[in-house]
């Protein structure tokens, strides 16, 4: 048995495809994206509270883009980064969300240029 309750990797990507094209799909073991997102943005996003401190968060690939999927939308982040949903993030990737005042700047995304 694999990490995420799965016996065999097929399994684990049809669920990956599934809570791709289904946010609220609960699969197996875990959270839906939708709940993945919004916890991820409620514990370092919105974590930075008043003072708009800096934040370092640390995550796996997927629940990166179950934030990016939260905050700027299914559209947005398939016209920037057309292979993030189906293919994920690659391993050890970096990801830079700057908020500001009038939103959030995406400076990078999947950034394996440190490797």
């Amino acid at each position: 048995m694999n990490w995420d309750g799965e016996t065999d990797f097929d399994a684990f990507v049809r669920g990956w495809q599934q809570a791709t094209a289904d946010r609220d799909y609960l699969p197996r073991v875990g959270d839906s994206s939708r709940a993945a997102g919004a916890r991820s943005w409620k514990r370092s996003v919105n974590g930075a509270g008043e003072k708009r401190r800096p934040v370092i968060a640390v995550a796996h690939g997927g629940v990166t883009v179950d934030l990016l999927r939260t905050i700027l939308g299914d559209a947005t982040v398939e016209e920037c980064w057309p292979t993030l949903l189906n293919d994920g993030a690659p391993g050890c990737a970096l990801r830079r969300l700057i908020y500001r005042n009038d939103g959030f700047v995406v400076e990078s995304v999947a950034d394996v240029g440190h490797l």
